[in-house]
């Protein structure tokens, strides 16, 4: 049987049509453009999608109905409820973990992997810990992959910060549930664990699911961790029970001297410290004599990024830039600021020097939001695409292609996952969870003579493209709050926009 693609998207599409008919009668439909990386449309008890297929997608509404023709990608699994199960060799005993950190109320209610090499920015927290049997935080990662050897940190779809018990279990901040989850998987699942002074961990094999949820013990074989023989270890000999390798105090996946000499500064002292390798609130010869010393072999098999999640400085002015790989691209995690303040009514000119407008001439707005640019500055007065621009060295102004491939990546919610979360920096409703870490604010623009617009509503960035060559409009992306999508657009080169630098 040959498979005839065009005829199952015409069939599909009367489908839906019908479908439509059904629920909207004999109202009209009006047929609207839209040029983004997808879209999903619910009501209380319908709901249409569609992702990334075509260059452009049509959409007819009627209603509260919306109906988006355009290639749809195929149904994957859900990602939802995820049950781990996993111990740290540090505070193992025979047959269970110690607590001796949550019964000395050590434990912080915040989580605490938001530094270097995690850069999580996660909000879970719980005041009390809530279960007795807590043994510490650690960080599930979730990747989607077609194997553990190509489970790379551009094929993370998730993370989230949760509670071990000392009888393995990893739960979420309420102490008791499984970890819950809502994404749909393009290839298959893999797991990985990480904790703030044991080895990084990932599954050998795709994840299975069982009833809806996906499962996997990590305690019960060297081989359910990918190459575990390089970073894992057997705990109870005899027992068959696994856990991860312990005295990785500076968390950068190996176990070498360096952790020596940073327990050495730390012997003798109480807390809850990187180099406590048992847990025990202690940093005594005790837990480096179990864990350190017979770990020096060891390193962490998680690919992890190369050179990006750690800040920067920009020498220009001494500004520190957050940066965030997503996907394969290298991205500032925060809006440029740098230049001189001009107040808005005044044309930026070619004058050698940058120049910025702050929201309402205010610069403590771009102390918060980054300054925002005319086109012809922040491209340093050239029109070649993907040059540097006002960008730090290294650096330069996105095409609108790689825009594109941000987009694709990232998948139909693009802008929620784009977005910083919450109210702070954007009025409500703000549609947003930033799981991609890029951390976009809502920080308005400028449009001459001297009008300012959305401060909290819409985010804008400038790419290094036009649609005509010499022209006198170029590409942008654009965020609201209300909404997950991005908008890919051209719009006029005197607006003034945010800008995010991609590293070279």
């Amino acid at each position: 049987m040959v498979f005839n693609k065009n005829l199952m998207k015409e069939i599909s599409l009367i489908i839906l049509y019908g479908i439509l008919s059904h629920m909207v009668s004999s109202q009209s439909l009006t047929p609207e453009v839209m040029a983004t990386s997808g879209d999903y449309y619910k009501q209380s008890n319908s709901s249409i999608s569609f992702t990334l297929g075509e260059s452009s997608t049509e959409t007819h509404s009627a209603g509260g109905y919306i109906l988006t023709q355009g290639f749809q990608q195929p149904f994957g699994v859900t990602v939802r409820g995820v049950d781990v199960h996993v111990f740290l060799e540090g505070p193992f005993g025979t047959f269970q973990m110690n607590t001796e950190l949550n019964t000395k109320n050590l434990i912080p209610v915040n989580q605490p992997y938001n530094d270097p090499p995690w850069n999580y920015d996660g909000n879970e927290s719980a005041d009390p810990i809530p279960n007795p049997d807590v043994v510490d935080w650690v960080l599930i990662e979730l990747r989607d992959a077609d194997s553990a050897g190509s489970a790379k940190p551009s094929t993370r779809i998730a993370r989230q910060a949760a509670f071990l018990l000392k009888n393995g279990s990893v739960v979420g901040v309420d102490g008791s549930s499984i970890l819950q989850f809502n994404h749909v998987l393009k290839h298959k699942l893999f797991v990985a664990v990480w904790h703030r002074n044991h080895l990084g961990i990932i599954s050998a094999d795709p994840v299975p699911r069982e009833g809806g949820i996906h499962l996997i013990d990590f305690s019960t074989s060297l081989t359910t961790v990918y190459h575990g023989a390089d970073g894992y270890k057997e705990v109870s000999p005899g027992l068959d029970v696994f856990a991860m390798a312990g005295g990785d105090a500076n968390a950068d996946g190996i176990i070498d001297n360096v952790d020596k000499t940073l327990w050495n500064a730390d012997a003798g002292t109480q807390g809850y410290k990187a180099t406590d390798f048992d847990l025990d609130a202690q940093v005594n010869n005790q837990a480096k004599n179990k864990t350190w010393v017979y770990n020096g072999p060891y390193s962490s098999q998680v690919i992890v990024p190369s050179g990006c999640g750690t800040p920067f400085v920009d020498d220009r002015n001494g500004q520190s830039y957050n940066t965030v790989e997503i996907g394969s691209q290298c991205w500032m995690a925060e809006n440029l600021n740098i230049g001189a303040l001009v107040i808005a009514g005044t044309a930026q000119s070619n004058n050698g020097l940058i120049e910025r407008y702050c929201y309402n001439n205010s610069i403590s707005n771009c102390d918060i939001y980054g300054g925002l640019y005319q086109w012809d500055e922040a491209m340093a007065y050239s029109t070649m695409e993907g040059t540097q621009g006002i960008c730090p060295d290294g650096w330069h102004l996105p095409k609108n292609s790689e825009f594109i491939e941000l987009l694709a990546f990232l998948g139909s919610e693009a802008g929620s996952m784009l977005k910083e979360a919450g109210t702070e920096h954007w009025i409500a409703p703000n549609i947003a969870t930033n799981e991609s870490g890029f951390t976009a604010l809502g920080a308005g623009f400028v449009q001459n003579p001297g009008n300012f617009f959305s401060l909290k509503a819409r985010a804008g960035f400038w790419s290094s493209s036009e649609p005509f060559p010499s022209g006198v409009f170029a590409y942008y992306i654009y965020l609201v709050n209300y909404n997950p999508s991005v908008y890919n657009y051209n719009n006029s080169k005197t607006l003034a926009y945010s800008v995010r630098c991609l590293k070279d």
